[in-house]
């Protein structure tokens, strides 16, 4: 078997290795989580405005696949053979001498490049604009209820998985565009919006985990706060981060204009939000020691449905959320 897919799978290299090797993963493991390049969450993230960490139990483990493995020696070992497999093709194909995946040009750059400095506008009190957008916000969560004060400070705000009384403390590494992240997720997907927003103990900070997958996002793009501009390099250099960022700045680019090109990191964001929702779902026992294992499963999902995705109809169909 080994030696029959090792031949079928180097014959198709010389035809279409991206996408080969993007349904290979796909096939063998849905949602390995070997990858570097994550924006992790801080480890004992602190909630509720005080110096005590969750109080969660620690989880033998989980599993992050689409299908969860069967019960028993056999699913448990057909599981690891699936990692394994996974494992070494994206190790053999990284290795072939055209595997350092496709760059994005200069001239891709160079029409981010608004968007980027959109991107990490940062939160003003003293902006109405932007009190707006994080009233709007308290109303999406709240199904309407008015704020308990003008100033938009109490403690109410981590019953939905904000650290601090003041929200904007939580937005300072991205700004307002955070907020517009969450808002958009809520207006397009309000059933599992309303679902996932509610603080529990078995259950990941909701509004934090949003500021983290906008995080991983820009990441991806290479856009951050220090630098608020694309560039040709990123810290993980595998050829899969890199067919990622190019298929995600060609998506990216099929929008006209900044506002469009926010609808569509909008999309990618809600797409990335379900995918962690639903591997949290089917993990044995979640507990938030295992959220950085959830993120970079969730991204490294999102990085081989990017490859084979060209407009965000088939990303949510591929993607399965």
């Amino acid at each position: 078997f080994s030696i029959g897919y090792s031949r079928l799978f180097t014959r198709g290299l010389t035809q279409r290795p991206y996408r080969l090797v993007a349904a290979s993963s796909a096939l063998f493991a849905r949602s390995p989580s070997n990858i570097n390049g994550h924006v992790c969450m801080a480890d004992g993230l602190r909630r509720r405005g005080d110096n005590k960490t969750h109080p969660y139990p620690s989880s033998p483990g989980m599993s992050t696949s689409d299908d969860a493995p069967q019960a028993g020696p056999c699913g448990n070992l057909m599981h690891k053979l699936q990692l394994w497999f996974s494992h070494m093709f994206s190790k053999i194909y990284d290795a072939m001498p055209f595997a350092s995946g496709p760059e994005v040009t200069e001239e891709e750059l160079r029409q981010l490049s608004p968007f980027a400095e959109h991107a990490f506008t940062p939160f003003d009190h003293e902006n109405l604009r932007h009190q707006q957008t994080l009233r709007d916000l308290w109303a999406r969560l709240t199904n309407g209820q008015p704020p308990p004060n003008e100033a938009l400070v109490f403690k109410e705000w981590c019953d939905f998985g904000f650290q601090q009384q003041d929200p904007a403390s939580d937005f300072r590494a991205v700004g307002v565009f955070g907020i517009h992240n969450l808002l958009f997720l809520a207006d397009a997907h309000a059933e599992e919006f309303t679902r996932m927003s509610p603080d529990r103990a078995d259950k990941y900070p909701f509004a934090i985990t949003g500021l983290n997958i906008s995080m991983m996002l820009l990441a991806l793009l290479n856009v951050t706060a220090q630098k608020t501009c694309f560039h040709t390099t990123h810290e993980n250099t595998s050829a899969q981060a890199k067919r990622a960022r190019k298929a995600f700045v060609q998506l990216m680019l099929s929008a006209p204009d900044v506002r469009s090109q926010e609808r569509v990191f909008g999309q990618v964001y809600c797409v990335a939000f379900l995918l962690l929702d639903k591997y949290w779902s089917q993990a044995n026992a979640p507990n938030m020691l295992m959220f950085n294992e959830v993120l970079r499963s969730t991204r490294t999902r999102l990085d081989e449905v990017l490859i084979v995705s060209r407009t965000v109809d088939e990303l949510f169909s591929n993607a399965g959320v």
